[in-house]
């Protein structure tokens, strides 16, 4: 009994010593694509890395993480994401940028010049090295609507909207009572509004 005893206080002393002697290291966290890192080879509590990217990448995320006691790291390996090629304003409009460089993040923000319509997305944003939409179009306005004798019309002038033309009573339509506004002409010739022999 007294060897058994003795055996389990032995092998008791020999846990808590490899316990007490073990140091807690964190796992390889690895590299961010494309990217660097500087720091020690071995990961104990209290070691830092350092995370790099290089020219013509974003990096997403904290530049640093350290080891903690628990065996953890701090903060995930950030990523380095491609900045955006350059991009151009349509054809009778312009775009601002809001970084000089084209970052992830960054938001592109186009407008038209006067008497020219915005077809697509006014504002894109720079997403993994690229737009996340297509650069927009600037479409020519329309003249005015005319003055149709014996006739109403309701509508606009921008590209892609249409003029409604209807007859005054005693009055028939010869034509197309819609035309559309398709980059600076109507899609047909205007009506006109002739009495009507049948009334």
């Amino acid at each position: 009994m007294r060897g058994a005893v003795l055996i389990v206080v032995v092998v008791l002393i020999e846990i808590i010593s490899v316990v007490s002697g073990s140091e807690v290291e964190c796992s390889d966290p690895g590299l961010p694509e494309g990217g660097t890192r500087r720091g020690p080879s071995r990961f104990t509590p209290g070691s830092k890395l350092s995370f790099d990217c290089p020219d013509g990448y974003e990096r997403v995320g904290s530049p640093v993480s350290v080891c903690q006691e628990s065996g953890e790291w701090s903060l995930p390996v950030p990523q380095c994401i491609a900045d955006c090629p350059g991009i151009a304003a349509p054809a009778h409009g312009a775009v601002s940028v809001s970084a000089a460089a084209k970052k992830y993040g960054t938001v592109a923000l186009f407008s038209c010049e006067p008497g020219y319509s915005l077809v697509g997305a006014a504002a894109v944003t720079c997403r993994n090295g690229q737009w996340n939409r297509p650069v927009p179009s600037c479409f020519a306005d329309c003249m005015g609507i005319p003055a149709l004798s014996n006739s109403v019309s309701t509508g606009g002038t921008s590209h892609g909207d249409v003029i409604h033309f209807k007859c005054l009573e005693g009055y028939q339509l010869l034509g197309k009572s819609i035309i559309t506004c398709k980059d600076g002409a109507w899609s047909d010739e205007y009506p006109s509004c002739v009495t009507n022999v049948m009334s």
